[in-house]
């Protein structure tokens, strides 16, 4: 046999399999759907610098632009701008970051009322009369929730520490990883969706957020030169003046009772400043209430009757788990109609209401892992601590993390 003929007669059927793995898609071109938040922030931080590009939109079909420069996640360094749509107002705002300090160039308010109004998007305001810069550590408390959005690191460290439960999808050559549950809020969106692209090496490629307000969508490119991050002198930087909310008024019990030798009432003030009102429980014995100062009150902005109803519902007062009993304390939109509250372990509970206040009390042994509120439409809200909306959630939770989301406040997702 020729060498010309014994190669081919080898190297035939060789060709036949490479052609038909890549006819039947063959495993080293299907990505692998094992890939976790964890995973993705931990290459995505080390990946180098990388260059993002995209837009911002708003409820009503405004776009801007989003574009910037990072490395690493919010204690690495950073320099994006964006146009974020609030309503029908843009707002242009640049964003800084390095030595574990945050800055952030601020649009200017159109008006005091949208100042006031703000809410969670006043970090991207500033009255006319202050400097265009605020500074934070990025340690400050919910600096995560509203930068990482521009970190893709960041976004995705905030997601398993979230332990945000995920749906990951094959995308061509990427693997789209949907968060299955939205956020609170993150940057400029409240009951926000996150999802994310990555490619073979676990780099996020591309990021989406979506939600009732807009979203910002963009892509991730590596290489290049680490960002310039130019930091603003000292005469540009506003100096922050502390605001903590604190009662203004007499507290008046709402709802009392006794209940399984628990006498207790819910009280209310109102608060300082405008907009802000003040909870505080009472009772014999007494517990520790989850994000309450310490002299037991709990100042939260007032119910807005034009918000999200998921927005209006505000439980203001709960326990650690640690007491001697558990409880609950809910505002309640004015379309509620029934509240179930569900142990972690149990069957749950249900009752009409009447009012704009719920409680419910119980003992230790029964702690309350969830709860629904049933709205007049019929639409449900689903609640919890922290990520938790619904029992099932809790099968996953480990020992350490449940006694952190024990002493977690509780939220609502949008009805559904």
């Amino acid at each position: 046999m020729s060498s010309r003929i014994r190669t081919a007669f080898i190297t035939a059927p060789v060709a036949a399999a490479l052609f038909l793995s890549a006819c039947s898609g063959g495993s080293s071109a299907t990505p692998s759907l094992n890939v976790t938040y964890k995973d993705v922030a931990a290459a995505t931080r080390t990946a180098g610098p990388a260059r993002t590009s995209g837009s911002a939109n708003g409820p009503n079909g405004g776009k801007g632009p989003v574009k910037g420069a990072v490395e690493g996640d919010l204690t690495g360094s950073g320099a994006v701008s964006a146009t974020l749509i609030t309503g029908t107002t843009r707002n242009d705002v640049q964003i800084l970051w390095i030595d574990k300090a945050l800055y952030v160039k601020r649009a200017e308010a159109v008006s005091a009322a949208a100042l006031t109004d703000a809410g969670t998007q006043a970090w991207m305001l500033r009255a006319p009369t202050e400097r265009a810069w605020s500074k934070r550590s990025v340690s400050s408390q919910f600096t995560p929730e509203l930068f990482s959005p521009f970190a893709p690191a960041a976004l995705a460290d905030l997601l398993a520490t979230r332990q945000m439960p995920v749906q990951v999808t094959s995308d061509g050559s990427q693997r789209k990883m949907h968060a299955e549950k939205p956020l609170d809020f993150v940057g400029a969106w409240t009951n926000a969706t996150v999802d994310l692209w990555v490619d073979g090496h676990e780099r996020v490629t591309r990021v989406q957020i979506t939600s009732k307000q807009g979203g910002m969508s963009y892509d991730v490119n590596y290489g290049g030169s680490a960002p310039d991050v130019a930091v603003p002198p000292p005469s540009k930087i506003e100096t922050p003046v502390p605001t903590t909310p604190e009662p203004a008024g007499p507290f008046v019990t709402v709802r009392s009772g006794n209940t399984d030798g628990v006498a207790w009432s819910l009280q209310r003030a109102p608060g300082t400043p405008t907009g802000y009102e003040c909870w505080r429980w009472q009772a014999t014995p007494p517990v520790d209430v989850v994000a309450a100062d310490e002299d037991g009150n709990r100042c939260i902005p007032e119910a807005d009757p034009t918000d999200d109803p998921s927005d209006q519902t505000a439980f203001v007062a709960s326990t650690d788990g640690k007491g001697k009993y558990d409880m609950l304390a809910v505002r309640l939109p004015a379309s509620a109609r029934t509240v179930g509250v569900s142990p972690i372990s149990g069957q749950p509970t249900t009752a009409t209401v009447s009012g704009d206040t719920f409680v419910w009390v119980g003992p230790p042994t029964d702690k309350a892992g969830s709860a629904f509120i049933i709205l007049a439409d019929g639409t449900r809200l689903f609640c919890g601590p922290g990520w938790i909306s619904l029992p099932s959630d809790w099968t996953t939770v480990s020992p350490a993390d449940k006694a952190r989301l024990l002493a977690s406040p509780w939220v609502c997702s949008p009805p559904s």
